[in-house]
């Protein structure tokens, strides 16, 4: 790992520096770095097959620090302190502010800060093995189609927008943080650090952008579903016709669109149908029956029903306002 403070490589030694012994972690490889009012303090462990980097800085004047892991990593990045720049030619340029996480694989990534002086900045890394994160991934059958797509990829973030931690995830990193690694303790800290990446995938699986579900393609046809119900509202079809239409396969396509849209197909051909019909209520002398016809209705009565479910009032009672 390669640190340096505007544009200039620091050179680390095995050194705590003056006023950080309260943070010194037992049983950790430990590099520091204290000239010219910038100080660097870089805690190393090894957990089984993963690694756990505390990085604390500080400065007196605003600066730059730049981080580059050099090689491939799987890692959970969280911030304690300060806000953080990622940069990877894969996935371009993400934040991870203060508080908030994120779960990738890259190489080379550069980890940036541009910080204000006088105050604490703090980053954690967990790193763990490739196969151990494939493993946890099939703990999660909603992220089957995500692990599938992912692993293909030579790197890549799991969130597009780095979330809050939340409190579960937080509570691990604290307990690995401050804690004394010995081998007597090493399975503690075995589950602690599995625990914290399953408490990361479990919120994953729960709120994943969808964008990380669906290849390009896919969701380029999933949107062109959405153009072709909009051109096609007054008519009656089905959703193997739509795939037909896509090229999408019967299933991705049901799942993807509520995926994307927060709806499924027919919740979204209703609400658009009913919508449509609203307006031409508020704007046009057209007979209800009419405008049942052009919103998919072939009676009255079903159109008049589901209108009020939707809006609170029949659309006879909408149209006298």
């Amino acid at each position: 790992m390669k640190i340096t403070v505007n544009k200039r490589p620091l050179l680390l030694s095995a050194v705590v520096p003056a006023g950080y012994e309260n943070y010194l972690i037992p049983g950790a490889t430990v590099k520091g770095f204290a000239a010219s009012g910038k100080v660097v303090f870089v805690q190393e462990v090894e957990i089984g097959a993963s690694t756990l980097y505390d990085i604390k800085l500080s400065t007196q004047e605003p600066a730059r620090f730049e981080l580059d892991t050099g090689r491939e990593l799987s890692m959970v990045l969280i911030s304690l302190q300060g806000n953080w720049q990622l940069n990877s030619p894969q996935f371009g340029q993400k934040e991870i502010r203060e508080g908030h996480f994120n779960l990738l694989v890259t190489r080379g990534l550069q980890v940036t800060g541009v910080f204000r002086m006088k105050k604490k900045y703090e980053l954690v890394l967990l790193t763990y093995a490739k196969n151990n994160l494939s493993e946890k991934f099939l703990l999660f059958p909603s992220l089957e189609e995500t692990a599938a797509f992912v692993f293909k990829k030579i790197s890549w973030l799991l969130f597009e927008q780095s979330p809050p931690a939340g409190a579960l995830i937080m509570e691990h990193v604290l307990q690995l943080v401050h804690s004394s690694f010995y081998p007597v303790s090493q399975n503690f800290h075995d589950h602690y650090i599995n625990q914290l990446l399953l408490n990361v995938l479990d919120l994953a699986a729960k709120n994943l952008a969808p964008s990380l579900r669906y290849s390009s393609e896919e969701i380029n046809a999933l949107y062109g579903a959405k153009l072709w119900i909009d051109a096609h509202i007054d008519r009656h079809y089905t959703i193997e016709e739509i795939a037909r239409e896509v090229g999408l396969n019967r299933r991705k396509l049901g799942t993807g669109f509520k995926d994307l849209f927060g709806m499924g197909l027919y919740a979204y051909l209703l609400e658009e149908r009913l919508q449509g019909a609203k307006k031409q209520l508020a704007a046009s002398r057209k007979p209800i029956k009419e405008i049942a016809k052009n919103a998919g209705y072939h009676s009255t009565s079903n159109f008049s029903i589901a209108f009020k479910k939707k809006f609170g009032e029949t659309p006879g009672a909408f149209r006298k306002k």
